[in-house]
């Protein structure tokens, strides 16, 4: 697993999250899916995100969260 992405059972209910910022993979994967761009989701939303977080975000689900 890429090292930006976590998953512990003490953070978020194990859900995947970003390491650093403890943001969830899915909340990010949302906005994706409604047609945000990244640039949008550091200036709307999270602008603690980096453009590595994004794309492991991206390869996580590509690889069907294993």
């Amino acid at each position: 697993m890429n090292e930006r992405i976590e998953i512990n059972p003490n953070v978020h209910l194990g859900k995947p999250v970003i390491a650093e910022a403890r943001l969830p993979v899915i909340d990010i994967l949302k906005l994706v899916k409604e047609g945000y761009s990244f640039n949008n989701i550091i200036k709307d939303f999270y602008a603690v995100l980096k453009k590595e977080d994004f794309q492991a975000c991206i390869e996580f689900v590509n690889k069907g969260f294993n």
